[in-house]
């Protein structure tokens, strides 16, 4: 592949990256199926480019979405998380691990750095992991419910969601960790 080639990918796969990172953001609904795929894109770019471009492409994208959307916020670190996944399972997809070895062990990656990362925000905000994790689940139930109103649901649904929300905060709180 010819550096012009190469430069071409690293570009459309920023690109590709970023309207994947923006749609996991902006938009409620499709925006949870994108979350959900972003491993894959980076999965492919690090098997086609290589550890450094795809390390590159994930990079420029997170800056850019960090940038647009105003900050470090508690989803870009999520995305970085799946970014990550993505390009954890190129390595080990490289290094012909088998499936079982290749999921558990860029799993497991994740989840420690994860942990470890939710434990150090937590203590530089002055309060737990869980706490960090508690306001941030609420925060996302409240724009839920927004959300519901905007898309004129309801009434009843709406008060009976707001009504709720106390229970699903503790619900998903105790299930989140799974």
């Amino acid at each position: 592949m010819t550096g012009t080639d190469a430069t071409r990918n690293v570009i459309a796969g920023t690109a590709i990256v970023t309207l994947c990172l923006s749609a996991a953001i902006y938009f409620p609904l499709f925006g949870f199926i994108s979350f959900l795929m972003l491993p894959l894109p980076i999965l492919f770019y690090r098997i086609k480019l290589g550890r450094s471009p795809a390390g590159l492409i994930s990079a420029v994208s997170l800056i850019i979405i960090a940038v647009i959307s105003g900050g470090w916020k508690p989803d870009i670190w999520l995305m970085f998380g799946m970014l990550g996944q993505g390009f954890l399972l190129g390595e080990f997809v490289e290094k012909n691990f088998p499936i079982e070895k290749t999921i558990a062990y860029s799993s497991g990656a994740i989840l420690l750095a994860g942990t470890f990362l939710l434990i150090v925000i937590g203590n530089l905000a002055g309060s737990g992991g869980l706490d960090v994790l508690s306001t941030y689940l609420r925060m996302n139930l409240e724009m839920t419910a927004t959300v519901y109103r905007q898309l004129d649901m309801p009434e009843e649904n709406i008060r009976l969601l707001t009504d709720s929300l106390d229970q699903i905060h503790y619900v998903l709180l105790r299930i989140m960790p799974a």
